[in-house]
């Protein structure tokens, strides 16, 4: 395989025995990916742009989680939506033969996946699901300082959730290539993980809510 790399955007050229066949197929496609160099790309942008909100809407949140915080964004938008690969039709065509069962673009039945994921022992990949939004209750007590209300933090969490989908979905659609499918399971498990976070960060405040003190140590550990 030989790769071109042009900041995030590869150009390659695949030469690959078809197992269907005693034949030889080549094909060009394009693969846009978050790599190193974009990586840095977006952290910086997206730091100049939070020193400048954090000045002009005069933010009490500490700079390290703000850091931390764009890092999990890009981290989450690599895992979840990148690469996005583009195959001219032709080469699509080639790709599905005997294999059309395999492009799938969404997977709408409950359970399904999980029930896969068990039988597979695919333990790791369901485990991930379940905390992959996990972080972001966290990020939303901070930034909140715990002042919304919890139905309006869950229809965040979900929305999240249902917007990785759509966009998962999107891509496939766009590319012709189903590289992440849209999954109603990977909903349910990245916003049952996110909820079950945010009902122990409720009770662990509830818990402290008379100890002035910590109250005090974790008000400085995450605000100026």
């Amino acid at each position: 395989h030989t790769a071109q790399n042009m900041d995030g955007i590869y150009f390659r050229n695949w030469v690959e025995k078809r197992w269907t066949g005693n034949f030889t197929v080549s094909w060009w496609t394009m693969i846009i990916d978050i790599t190193k160099e974009l990586f840095v790309l977006i952290f910086i942008l997206g730091l100049l742009l939070s020193c400048f909100l954090k000045k002009r809407l005069q933010l009490q949140t500490r700079y390290w989680v703000i850091l931390s915080f764009l890092v999990y964004v890009i981290c989450l938008a690599k895992i979840t939506l990148f690469p996005v690969y583009f195959f001219s039709d032709e080469d699509l065509r080639q790709m599905k033969e005997g294999v059309d069962s395999y492009f799938a673009f969404y997977q709408p039945i409950p359970l399904a996946s999980i029930r896969n994921y068990l039988h597979e022992g695919a333990l790791l990949q369901l485990i991930g699901n379940f905390l992959l939004l996990s972080p972001l209750s966290v990020y939303t007590e901070i930034f909140t300082r715990g002042k919304w209300k919890t139905g309006k933090k869950i229809a965040l969490l979900a929305f999240v959730s249902v917007m990785i989908e759509a966009l998962q979905l999107l891509l496939n659609v766009v590319s012709g290539f189903p590289a992440r499918t849209a999954d109603i399971d990977d909903f349910f498990l990245n916003t049952s993980g996110a909820l079950l976070t945010l009902v122990i960060l409720v009770l662990f405040r509830k818990m402290f809510r008379n100890h002035e003190h910590f109250k005090e140590a974790l008000d400085s550990l995450f605000y100026d």
